[in-house]
């Protein structure tokens, strides 16, 4: 085989350069025939006219053909490629009907090409024209750190839709810590708490119906009233065509040091409820099978349309009472539907959304204990934080409300897509050395830890670092990954220190941000 891509067969006149400022990196399409099939390939190629890797589009029932491909801006020019892709039905006429117009993004990692993302548009109401990475104005020129990269789609009727891209780790928290990386209608899972296999290699993989669009873990607390349970739930899964799957650990337990990956408990047809950026706040065992509840940010058609938060709750029907391995019915339905405030000046979008974690001595695995009510911290584009709470005895009354916590503003100093939020019982008194001996029962403190778009490490008012790359909390330690430049920005102890000229891994107590002066 030819390693000349300009004189290989069926290439076809989609070029795309990697970035106007750059020449090094060409993509094309190439359609490949064999006997049985024909396949679409990207296919890269250098300025000499060698090939540079490449990857071939997922496979469909219908005819789909490549539209466009767009670049991402620097630095991300040579890992970042979106594409429309456009699926046809050919009528008995001879005719072709559009029936979807797809946006894919896939993201190059150690000479592995990702589908990271698919966003689906109805070819009848919604054709797409055309792609465009974009800078929003928001970015600061001040700092070094690279601006976040948007996707403009431009649809036929004049409508616009803005993707912004960001990273978000999926690590089950459980004795193994199972690390899950979406690539298209594959999850590949590695237990990091037994090995670590570089990617693009897994220990093993989950094959999905459709490409991946969201995943949302089930809360630890849930994973451990769970672990008697023959089949617990792990994630809820949501595809690109707004179908849902509930994944659950293995009906056996690894034998011999060998690695099982979730399992499919249940795979549910696209619903009509249009919903994204969703979190798991519990699941229960019934008699005949499990329920599943979560939140989750409806979907709107404009951003001048309110948006609301959708209680929703997915009952899952096992064939017997004693196996709840097979599921044979499924149903989901919104309990209830909060608006998001809207301030005068403000459109109120949620930005991100998070469950509350609490440090290992403060989970309790008391399956008998009384039900509480489950809060999210939700956090609009503005920076302002929501908390929405539960009603422990009605599923159909939660409030959002202004989230509010001594000591703490109620609006992050800049918005942060990357959130979490811990909350501890609060200690009636410390003996020194930064241990807690005595809790009170019924009151509790909170801290948000948030990264910006900017790459700036909050806790709270706080800033702890400036060009961070990631952040990670556990049930101890707040982790944060430095680089050459970073910085601090506090004089407080906790995150003391002056750039090392190299990057670093550092570690902080979350005893010592409960016991942060922002003052």
């Amino acid at each position: 085989d030819s390693n000349d891509v300009a004189t290989a067969p069926r290439v076809r006149k989609d070029l795309a350069w990697a970035n106007e400022t750059c020449s090094l990196l060409l993509a094309c399409s190439q359609h490949v025939v064999t006997a049985k099939k024909t396949t679409t390939k990207i296919v890269l190629m250098e300025p000499n006219g060698l090939q540079h890797g490449g990857f071939s589009l997922p496979k469909t029932k219908t005819r789909q053909v490549l539209v466009q491909m767009a670049w991402a801006l620097p630095p991300d020019n040579f890992n970042l490629l979106a594409l429309h892709v456009r699926q046809h039905q050919t009528n008995p006429d001879g005719s072709h009907q559009i029936l979807q117009d797809k946006v894919q993004v896939w993201h190059r990692s150690n000479y592995h090409w990702y589908l990271k993302q698919e966003f689906i548009h109805d070819g009848t109401t919604a054709i797409l024209t055309q792609l465009q990475w974009d800078t929003p104005s928001a970015s600061n020129s001040h700092h070094p750190t690279p601006p976040r990269q948007v996707l403009t789609a431009l649809l036929q009727n004049g409508t616009r839709w803005y993707y912004e891209m960001g990273w978000n780790e999926t690590v089950v928290p459980s004795q193994t810590n199972t690390a899950m990386v979406v690539d298209g209608t594959v999850l590949k899972c590695t237990p990091l708490g037994r090995t670590l296999v570089p990617p693009p290699m897994a220990a093993a993989t989950v094959d999905l119906p459709h490409v991946v669009r969201h995943v949302a873990l089930v809360p630890t607390t849930a994973l451990q009233k769970q672990q008697q349970q023959q089949h617990g739930v792990v994630a809820l899964v949501q595809m690109s065509t707004q179908a849902l799957v509930v994944l659950g650990k293995p009906p056996s337990p690894s034998s011999k040091g060998r690695y099982k990956p979730p399992v499919i408990l249940s795979a549910l047809e696209p619903s009509v409820l249009r919903f994204h950026n969703f979190v798991v706040t519990g699941v229960e065992s019934l008699v005949s099978g499990l329920r599943i509840d979560f939140v989750a940010v409806e979907t709107t058609e404009s951003i001048s349309q309110p948006q609301h938060l959708l209680e929703l709750s997915l009952s899952l029907t096992a064939e017997e009472e004693e196996d709840q391995s097979q599921f044979t019915s499924s149903k989901l339905e919104c309990t209830a539907s909060i608006p998001i405030p809207q301030d005068d000046d403000e459109r109120g979008r949620v930005l991100a959304m998070t469950q509350w974690q609490s440090p290992v001595s403060n989970s309790s695995t008391d399956i008998a204990a009384p039900k509480k009510p489950v809060s999210v911290l939700v956090e609009l584009d503005n920076g302002a934080l929501y908390q929405y709470t539960s009603n422990a005895e009605d599923a159909n009354s939660g409030t959002l409300q202004r989230f509010l916590c001594e000591g703490m503003m109620d609006t992050l100093l800049e918005p942060c897509p990357w959130i979490v939020g811990v909350e501890r019982q609060r200690p009636q008194h410390d003996n020194g050395g930064g241990e807690e001996n005595d809790f009170a029962d019924d009151e509790t403190e909170q801290i948000v830890i948030g990264m910006s778009w900017q790459k700036r490490l909050y806790c709270g008012d706080v800033l702890l670092a400036d060009s961070i790359t990631s952040f990670y909390v556990s049930d101890r330690f707040l982790c944060y990954a430095t680089t050459a430049t970073t910085t601090t920005a506090t004089t407080s102890a906790v995150a003391r220190g002056a750039a090392s000229g190299a990057s670093q891994l550092k570690f902080i107590a979350l005893s010592q941000l409960f016991s942060l002066d922002p003052f």
